[in-house]
């Protein structure tokens, strides 16, 4: 500036000399406009959300201090983007998926600065649901004690096992869903003879209802409900008749008889009576019959019953009191690794007594007494 005051002058004093005339001029140095950089970012005041929710919707929400623009990116995904309002508050919704959901708020004012947020999030929206339970299968139950099985949709759901509306057993799923609860089946309600559902021959007294109900609930309170029948029974009855069975011949099985289908085995019986009866009242009418009775599907795995054709040649003597049963295997039909796997081969039976006595009025009575049990074999290893 002030060189160019000096150059002015000088200028002056020339025309002055050359008889010029001279004019005043001022000339004033504008300073440069100064641009400021905004370093500075917003702040962001963002409401925390829940940990755990169990619906798909939430609304985040919080405030700002400068009007922003908002990026949300959900489980790395982008999500979408949103901007501030008027007065500075933010309101952004999102749609969760099911399970763990990861959040990130990314707020930029107009100076490019950013300031974000992240949150963690599980989603559990679904409804506790009881996929499979085996209830149906432990019925005909022979045993009190039953372990009820099932699968539910989610993990460390709260499962819980009434018998009759009374006892209640508890447990939890497994993080596939699992569950498997001990129970006690009782014997409060009597089914008569003459019930239709029962699948093994029983008589008034000796069979009894379990009403089973299992509830599924989750954390939330939320709960599914499944209902079922058990018949607990006892297989036989009647004791006027003791049943005396001698030794199982063979007691090894061969396997590969097994195959070829010509295993068999016998044993001896006898008869003896012990009722209140006299016994010169008392006859046996006909043959004692031999055969399988019906399992429950869960109690199916324990036992080899498709080996067993459900009869059986037997001889007697002419009271009927003294036989011999002899039965023929069906043939192997799994595989021959299951059959190698196997070390006893087990078969549910079931002896049938037809007798008749002369009761106190002198009518003649016909009855049945019923015994069953289990007849177990030793299945031969082969050597390699």
């Amino acid at each position: 500036m002030k060189d160019i005051k000096l150059k002015l002058i000088a200028i002056s004093c020339i025309f002055l000399i050359l008889g010029m005339p001279v004019y005043t001029a001022k000339v004033f140095a504008q300073d440069e406009e100064q641009v400021i950089e905004d370093k500075t970012p917003p702040s962001i005041n963002i409401e925390k959300p829940p940990e755990k929710v169990n619906e798909p919707f939430l609304d985040i929400k919080g405030t700002t201090n400068e009007p922003v623009v908002i990026e949300v990116t959900l489980n790395s995904n982008y999500y979408g983007t949103a901007s501030s309002t008027e007065d500075n508050s933010i309101s952004i919704g999102i749609t969760l998926t099911e399970g763990e959901n990861k959040i990130v708020i990314n707020s930029t004012d107009a100076g490019g600065n950013s300031v974000i947020k992240e949150f963690d999030v599980f989603c559990d929206s679904e409804q506790p649901q009881i996929i499979y339970n085996n209830i149906y299968e432990l019925s005909p139950a022979y045993t009190a004690e039953q372990t009820v099985k099932g699968q539910v949709n989610k993990p460390n759901i709260n499962i819980d096992v009434f018998v009759n509306d009374k006892n209640k057993y508890s447990g939890k799923s497994d993080s596939e869903g699992n569950f498997e609860i001990d129970i006690k089946l009782d014997k409060n309600i009597k089914i008569g003879v003459t019930d239709k559902t029962i699948t093994v021959g029983t008589e008034e007294g000796n069979a009894w209802e379990n009403k089973i109900k299992i509830v599924a609930t989750d954390d939330y309170g939320r709960n599914s409900t499944i209902e079922d029948v058990i018949t607990y029974t006892l297989c036989g009855y009647g004791s006027d008749w003791d049943v005396k069975t001698g030794k199982i011949t063979p007691d090894v099985v061969i396997p590969e008889h097994l195959i070829q289908g010509i295993a068999q085995f016998s044993f001896p019986i006898n008869l003896t009576y012990r009722g209140r009866s006299d016994s010169s009242e008392v006859a046996l009418t006909s043959e004692p019959q031999l055969t399988s009775y019906g399992l429950s599907l869960s109690s199916m795995e324990e036992y080899q019953e498709e080996l067993f054709a459900g009869s059986a040649t037997s001889y007697w003597n002419d009271d009927y009191t003294i036989g011999y049963f002899i039965v023929n295997l069906n043939s192997w039909t799994k595989s021959k690794e299951e059959l190698n796997n196997l070390t006893f081969i087990k078969i549910p039976v079931r002896l049938d007594v037809y007798y008749e006595y002369e009761d106190v009025n002198g009518d003649i009575v016909e009855n049945t007494q019923r015994n069953c049990w289990t007849i177990s074999m030793m299945v031969d290893k082969e050597i390699p």
